[in-house]
């Protein structure tokens, strides 16, 4: 009975964490009209956020967040054209997901708690 216990024990985790992994990946983003461009330099950033009632990088059923990943991707982006002297970037890749550990801590508090990670990179520009 133990053996068969432990057996289901192993193949329920493994099949949550070879079939939850999540991620989505939008590319090739521009913010500002890119006519005639200086290449100022790219970047590569992260920022992380959680959401309550939901997975990470999935539903959520209540609409309770730490914040809103749109305008975080937003001052993100922002920020890094600031950093660079620029005015707008272009090639923009985001990519929005949960990873093993964020996936662990949803699954530990029953989807209570569901962190997320947003992985932001591109190409400043001046024009």
């Amino acid at each position: 009975m133990r053996k068969a216990l432990k057996l289901f024990s192993v193949a329920v985790l493994l099949v949550f964490v070879l079939a939850s992994c999540t991620t989505m990946r939008v590319t090739d983003l521009s913010f500002g009209e890119p006519a005639s461009v200086q290449t100022l330099g790219t970047f590569e950033t992260s920022v992380s956020g959680f959401k309550l009632l939901g997975s990470g990088a999935g539903t959520t059923i209540a609409n309770i967040r730490s914040n809103a990943p749109g305008d975080t991707i937003e001052s993100a982006v922002q920020a890094e054209i600031a950093k660079l002297g620029g005015n707008g970037a272009i090639n923009v890749t985001v990519e929005y997901g949960a990873d093993f550990l964020d996936l662990l801590l949803t699954g530990l508090t029953g989807s209570i708690y569901a962190p997320y990670s947003i992985k932001i990179s591109g190409t400043v520009v001046k024009y």
